[in-house]
């Protein structure tokens, strides 16, 4: 729908973003970036406006922007 968007993602649990790549189709030529830590504290180090839009999920913070 956005194909010149970028996604960050940040999710804790490496096993999680191992699961999307492995079983729910997430190749590993993408043009998500995913980055295995706290969101919390990933949120502090982002450069400000950079971004468009954050979803937070139970699981999960997704960071979008268009380039």
């Amino acid at each position: 729908m956005f194909p010149r968007s970028n996604l960050e993602v940040v999710e804790i649990d490496p096993e999680v973003t191992k699961i999307a790549t492995d079983y729910l189709g997430l190749g590993a030529r993408t043009r998500i970036v995913t980055y295995n830590e706290d969101a919390r504290t990933k949120l502090q180090q982002l450069d400000e406006g950079k971004y468009e839009m954050v979803m937070r999920t139970l699981s999960m913070m997704c960071l979008c922007r268009t380039t």
